[in-house]
């Protein structure tokens, strides 16, 4: 199975390549009022007005100036395509779908398993529980 591998802080997370829709740059975020405080704003990628989720926001992190290295990650989830702000898109990978280890307990609110590569865990993300409020 095809997985994207990204960084978010320390931790390195995958996510199917059946949920990207593109890897892009940063680009001109326009802020949104009222909403909550991981949503960073709507952007334009392609003519199509897309909201933005800073991850670091989202997993409880300190922010953290963007740079050459961060990137927007468009996924599709149930409720739409949004783009998600991370420190850094690393590398396609091919894994096997049975090596991913899911968590005993279920109580992960966004992570719905782990494998372990070389000396690393990767974290599988749950597009659609980022996505819930």
């Amino acid at each position: 199975m095809k997985m994207l591998q990204f960084n978010v802080g320390n931790h390195a997370y995958i996510l199917p390549i059946s949920h990207v829709r593109s890897i892009e740059k940063m680009h001109t975020i326009t802020h949104v009022p009222r909403t909550f405080s991981y949503i960073k704003g709507v952007t334009n990628l392609r003519g199509v007005v897309t909201p933005l989720i800073d991850l670091r926001l989202r997993f409880g992190m300190k922010e953290k100036k963007y740079d050459s290295a961060t990137r927007i990650v468009v996924v599709k989830g149930e409720e739409g395509e949004v783009g998600l702000i991370v420190d850094e898109a690393v590398d396609i990978l091919d894994l096997d779908e049975q090596g991913i280890a899911s968590p005993d307990d279920g109580s992960s609110s966004y992570v719905n398993g782990a494998v372990k590569r070389e000396e690393q865990f990767l974290l599988a993300l749950d597009v659609n529980k980022v996505l819930e409020q």
